[in-house]
Formats: C-alpha cells, sequence, structure tokens
C-alpha cells in the first residue's frame, strides 16, 4: 500500500530540484498519490452536464463552457467559493 501524501505544485517543484536523478526515479518507480485540487470541477462538471465542453478561450475568459449554442464563460455564484472537489490522480512511471 502507498502512502498518501499532499504537496502544493511548487513544493513539489522544489522537491524535483533537490531530489537526485536516482532518488525521483526510486520515487516515481514505488508510485505515490496526489491530491490535486481544481476549484473549477464543480462549474466544470455542470457544464460538462449540460452537455457542453470545458474549456480554455485565452482571448475572452480563462476557462469557458463551449455548449451547442456557443461558448459561456465559467461564472461561479459566491457560495461556489468555499467548495472544491478533490481529484485523485496517480501517475504510473516505468524506468527500464
Amino acid at each position: 500500500m502507498r502512502d498518501a501524501i499532499q504537496v502544493l505544485k511548487l513544493q513539489f517543484y522544489g522537491l524535483l530540484l533537490l531530489t537526485s536523478l536516482w532518488g525521483l526515479q526510486n520515487v516515481l518507480n514505488q508510485g505515490f498519490d496526489v491530491d490535486y485540487r481544481n476549484d473549477r470541477s464543480i462549474t466544470c462538471l455542470r457544464c460538462e452536464a449540460s452537455g457542453g465542453i470545458c474549456g480554455f478561450h485565452s482571448s475572452s475568459h480563462p476557462f469557458v463552457c463551449f455548449c451547442h449554442d456557443g461558448e459561456q464563460p465559467l461564472v461561479r455564484s459566491s457560495n461556489e467559493h468555499s467548495r472544491s472537489m478533490n481529484t485523485r490522480l496517480i501517475a504510473d512511471f516505468n524506468f527500464s
């Protein structure tokens, strides 16, 4: 059983810089869980549930819902700011 660790993106990059290639390879071969929190997940799920595709459009809004009737900005209500959806990402690397 693997231990679950929770790290911030900047902490992870710092660990990569401080860890030797062998140490990094060892950690990646053993595997680890990443707890990724995405504040836009709830809104994206609502977009996709309505038949749209959650995406990115740099010239209009950072995140948009591409719907059958055009793109809509992902606007969140004030009570959604306190909620986030946790997504578990498990990475598997194989070094030969």
